[in-house]
């Protein structure tokens, strides 16, 4: 009985240290998303997606949650619109790798750049095909999303 009480606190420990250690890289990254000039990274959603790949499907929710909503802050979007787009991207990707793919780096890359590049194309999309009628928004997409 001692014994399966100490494993417990270990691992309750060891899962406290491991969120902690999520929650700086997050808060490092959402820093680095707000510094700068006009163009700023979106460190967040691989950051997001990479988390959710090792995880099941209510903890990459709410970091999907929690990321997309510091992006939306640090963007300057409408608030809940990276949110939502996070939340499906990260349970989509859990869901992925428990179910059909294996945990190695290529298969990371390979998602992780299909939903940013998902992520690129609704955003322009939807902030400037959508809202603008001039012929100039491809340059937008070609100049400052895709690179």
């Amino acid at each position: 009985m001692r014994i399966k009480n100490i494993h417990l606190k270990y691992q309750r420990r060891m899962t406290a240290a491991r969120w902690g250690i999520f929650l700086v890289i997050i808060f490092v990254f959402y820093i680095f998303s707000g510094v700068g000039s006009f163009v700023k990274p979106l460190l967040l959603i691989p950051a997001a997606l990479c988390i959710s790949v090792n995880e099941d499907e209510l903890i990459s929710a709410c970091t999907g949650v929690l990321c997309g909503l510091l992006t939306d802050i640090s963007v300057g979007r409408l608030l809940g619109y990276n949110a939502v787009f996070l939340v499906a991207a990260c349970v989509f990707s859990s869901l992925l790798f428990v179910n059909l793919l294996r945990r190695n780096i290529i298969n990371v890359f390979i998602v992780t750049s299909v939903i940013v590049f998902l992520h690129g194309g609704l955003d322009y999309f939807l902030y400037y095909v959508v809202w603008s009628s001039d012929e100039n928004t491809s340059l937008i997409y070609y100049d400052i999303i895709l690179p």
